[in-house]
């Protein structure tokens, strides 16, 4: 009987980093990873439930020539908590069932790595789902900077998705380890090795 993966949540706000301690680890760890943010959005186009209910919340505005516009529903999920919370209810159960079917694909392919790249698995409540949580943090003016170069929002626009994300220190409560992602990638590197060989 294969034996369980070691699982391992990598989250943290809007440029802190969090994709690229996932990628780092996939590589050197032989880890298989889930990219939350990747498998929702596939979510979107391909399952009519998640399709409906979202009209269902949000009507025809979010939908352009019979497909969800993401930069709408983009707009509709920033633009307050419960816009967020409502959309968060009906895309993370989906996510949950695909998590747990790519750890048992994990675990029957022999690896002994999992990680969830996930900016909300705090907020959707999946903690118990992970041996451990990974908290990448850096500097808010940091995370601004490499958020607006990565993807053309505004200084405006990322201030208030930090503002609606859960804060750090609340954070901090469900992560078994810190990571600061707040100088060079040789320090973070070291940082995340450190952790993985403690495993």
């Amino acid at each position: 009987m294969a034996s369980q993966p070691i699982t391992i949540a990598v989250t943290g706000g809007i440029g802190s980093g969090k994709t690229t301690v996932a990628r780092y680890i996939h590589k050197g760890y032989d880890a298989n990873v889930f990219f939350a943010d990747t498998e929702a959005k596939d979510l979107l186009t391909s399952s009519s439930n998640i399709q409906l209910a979202l009209r269902d919340a949000f009507g025809d505005y979010i939908f352009h020539n019979g497909s969800i516009d993401t930069k709408r529903l983009s707009e509709k999920a920033f633009s307050s908590s419960t816009n967020q919370n409502t959309i968060n209810n009906i895309i993370w159960p989906e996510i949950g069932k695909l998590v747990r079917t790519a750890i048992k694909d994990t675990s029957e392919q022999g690896k002994k790595i999992f990680v969830m790249d996930a900016a909300l698995v705090i907020e959707a409540g999946m903690t118990d789902m992970y041996d451990h949580i990974m908290l990448i943090q850096a500097d808010e003016h940091i995370r601004i900077d490499r958020a607006s170069k990565r993807s053309g929002l505004s200084e405006k626009e990322i201030r208030k998705r930090i503002q609606l994300q859960m804060s750090e220190d609340e954070k901090e409560k469900f992560a078994s380890v810190l990571i600061n992602n707040g100088t060079d990638l040789d320090s973070l590197h070291s940082q995340v090795d450190s952790f993985m060989l403690s495993l």
